[in-house]
């Protein structure tokens, strides 16, 4: 059996490698790791610490800031971005 752990942000990557953690003490193997939004920190402690975990992440920021928090104009950028997107798919298939 497969188990999907889904996160919108993956920060330090502390809470997600603990979910991992707790999940691999009870016993599950085939693991896969989804985010939104992820900084290089958190992707190199969570792979470091899981290498056996798949992790898809849908955009990689670019850096924490000092207070260990995700820059978020790269998120804002993608979320305006997508929400542009299909709002010109939902025009265009009302069209077609």
């Amino acid at each position: 059996r497969e188990v999907f752990v889904v996160d919108p942000m993956l920060a330090t990557g502390g809470s997600a490698v603990a979910a991992l953690d707790m999940l691999k003490k009870r016993g599950v193997k085939n693991i896969h790791f989804m985010c939104i939004i992820a900084a290089p920190e958190g992707v190199k402690r969570l792979t470091e610490a899981h290498p056996d975990v798949d992790v898809y992440i849908g955009a990689l920021d670019d850096h924490l800031n000092e207070h260990k928090y995700i820059v978020l104009y790269l998120f804002v950028f993608y979320v305006f971005a997508f929400k542009r997107f299909t709002s010109f798919l939902s025009v265009a298939l009302r069209l077609s």
